[in-house]
C-alpha cells in the first residue's frame, strides 16, 4: 500500500515541476519580447527639432555629395516609427559601451533604411549610425518610415541649412 501511494505522488511532484519550468520560460519569453519604452514625443515637428542639431551636418553633406537631389526636389529624408508600439521611440544598443539609449531614428537617403541613424531622445548630443558595429536596434522594434522630406523643404521648415552652412563650414575656410 504504502509503494502505491509513493508512485501517485511522484508523478505529480513531476507535472508540477514542469508547470513551473514551462511558466518561468513563458515569462522570461514574455519579458525579452516586451521592452518597455519612454513614450518620447508623438509630435513629428518637435521630433524634427530635437535631432536636427545632429542631422544638419548629415544632411548637408549628402545635398552636397548629391547635388541632383538638390534641383528635383527627391525626398531624401526619412523619420521612423516603431511599428510595434506605434510610437517614434527605439532601444539602441550601442555595440562600444553596450548601453541602451532610447532614440528617434532618420536616415538620409535616395532609399529608406540605408544611413539610419540613431538619436538619444534625453541626450541631442549622443547619436551612432545604426550599422553592425556600431549600434543596433534592440529586440523586436521593426522601423518604418512615417514621413519624409526633400532637403529644400527641411532647410525651410525644420532647420535653415545656409544659417548651417555659414557657422560651421565657412568659418573653417578663415
Amino acid at each position: 500500500m504504502q509503494e502505491e501511494k509513493k508512485e501517485e505522488a511522484t508523478p505529480k511532484k513531476s507535472h508540477k515541476f514542469i508547470i513551473i519550468i514551462i511558466l518561468l520560460l513563458a515569462i522570461w519569453g514574455l519579458y525579452k519580447h516586451v521592452t518597455k519604452l519612454p513614450d518620447g514625443s508623438m509630435d513629428t515637428d518637435t521630433i524634427w527639432e530635437h535631432n536636427a542639431k545632429i542631422m544638419d551636418s548629415f544632411i548637408f553633406a549628402y545635398g552636397v555629395a548629391h547635388p541632383l537631389v538638390m534641383s528635383t526636389n527627391d525626398k531624401v529624408v526619412y523619420l521612423y516609427k516603431n511599428t510595434r508600439t506605434k510610437r517614434y521611440v527605439f532601444p539602441i544598443k550601442d555595440l562600444k559601451t553596450h548601453k541602451t539609449h532610447f532614440c528617434y531614428l532618420e536616415s538620409v537617403d535616395n532609399a529608406p533604411n540605408k544611413s539610419m541613424y540613431a538619436i538619444d531622445i534625453s541626450n541631442k548630443n549622443w547619436c551612432r549610425q545604426v550599422v553592425d558595429k556600431v549600434a543596433k536596434v534592440k529586440g523586436h522594434n521593426p522601423a518604418q518610415w512615417q514621413e519624409k522630406m526633400s532637403i529644400n523643404y527641411y532647410s525651410e521648415n525644420v532647420s535653415n541649412l545656409d544659417t548651417y552652412y555659414h557657422n560651421n563650414v565657412d568659418n573653417n575656410d578663415e
